[in-house]
């Protein structure tokens, strides 16, 4: 397991390719799942240096982007559903 915390002015796709670069020199050879929050770049990056890893959305942004095309009345209901399975937990 790898653990690294870095500080920069602007989040860009360069300081993130800067991060994998540094994992693949300390041997890293293969990531299996990243999971993105859609910061552009970013996959590229990953693809760039670890070419069969696979990426996925976070899954607040899958759900985000789901619940765009519900109604406004389904849309609450729906939510209000989910956040009723979380509270429950």
């Amino acid at each position: 397991m790898y653990l690294s915390i870095t500080i920069g002015d602007v989040e860009t796709s360069k300081l993130r390719f800067k991060e994998l670069a540094s994992l693949s020199s300390i041997g890293v050879k293969e990531i299996f799942i990243v999971s993105v929050g859609g910061f552009s770049g970013f996959k590229d990056a990953i693809n760039i240096i670890y070419p069969e890893t696979k990426t996925q959305l976070y899954i607040l942004h899958q759900i985000r982007n789901t619940v765009k095309f519900l109604n406004y009345k389904k849309r609450k209901t729906f939510e209000r559903e989910l956040k009723g399975r979380e509270d429950k937990k």
